[in-house]
């Protein structure tokens, strides 16, 4: 491909961009996007440590809070794009959200994480990300912007390119 200009200047090609805070690659895998939220979600984990700690003076139920409206939302944001793509990559995001409860809990590294998630009543990462993406898609349909409840009724068809799958209205 010939090299690219803008106002005189050569845009160099990058193999990914970030776009509404998702990183979308060449091949759409979001896997530079899950290493992101990973290394964010480590950040912020590390930040609220110290309210989050088992000899922290905070109630259990407020830790249960801090982590459903400072850590989980980082971990679901923008899941109804990324969730089909991403399931291969999804248990490293679910590594770190343990790491988090067994922190909130105190618990060891041998309690099955099922209890961890019944005790606090945080469902796993997979169900939370099948549940916001089923709402979100739910929702398409009665869309207040026309071309996205539009982009709703289109079935895919046997082709893998999306234009080429797409039936086309007669409209003369």
């Amino acid at each position: 491909m010939p090299p690219l200009k803008l106002f005189g200047r050569h845009i160099p090609w990058s193999t990914s961009v970030e776009y509404l805070g998702i990183t979308l690659d060449r091949k759409l895998t979001f896997k530079n996007h899950l290493t992101k939220i990973k290394c964010k979600f480590k950040q912020r984990l590390a930040a609220l440590r110290n309210l989050l700690y088992h000899k922290s003076a905070l109630s259990l139920k407020n830790k249960r809070r801090i982590f459903l409206q400072y850590l989980q939302p980082l971990l679901t944001y923008g899941c109804p794009i990324w969730g089909m793509a991403a399931q291969n990559h999804l248990n490293a995001l679910q590594v770190v959200q343990n790491l988090a409860l067994r922190m909130i809990l105190n618990a060891p590294f041998y309690i099955p994480r099922k209890y961890i998630h019944a005790d606090l009543k945080i469902s796993p990462l997979h169900a939370r990300v099948r549940e916001l993406a089923s709402s979100f898609f739910q929702n398409v349909p009665t869309h207040s912007n026309h071309t996205i409840a539009q982009a709703a009724l289109i079935t895919p068809g046997p082709y893998r390119h999306a234009a080429a799958s797409m039936r086309i209205p007669d409209i003369f």
